[in-house]
């Protein structure tokens, strides 16, 4: 994640169900390394999440449009691509512009 330091800053929102916990402490991990990086950082636990598709699984970004994606999003998606990880991205068009949302799910299933 050392490309973070010199990629351009922004907002980013991370949440997960406070009652995994194997998902806050990766939340807890990256969000370190987002703040180290310089990047502005809010975090809140949830009791419950749900989405069009259920409970969230894995590790998922949001944006809000993908004719137009921050340019932080873009270095943060780069950087986590370069470290192995592959988050499901979504867009959805009440998020704010300027923010990229990450979402830490339930680990997957193994098949």
């Amino acid at each position: 994640m050392n490309s973070l330091l010199g990629a351009l800053k922004g907002k980013v929102e991370m949440t997960c169900i406070e009652s995994d916990q194997e998902a806050v402490a990766f939340l807890r991990r990256i969000e370190s390394v987002l703040k180290k990086a310089g990047y502005e950082v809010n975090v809140w636990l949830a009791m419950m999440l749900s989405g069009p598709r259920g409970a969230p699984v894995g590790l998922g970004f949001t944006i809000k449009d993908a004719d137009a994606v921050p340019p932080h999003a873009q270095a943060i998606g780069d950087a986590f691509f370069k470290a192995g990880l592959k988050p499901l991205t979504s867009t959805n068009p009440d998020r704010d512009a300027d923010m990229l949302y990450i979402v830490m799910g339930a680990r997957p299933l193994k098949p």
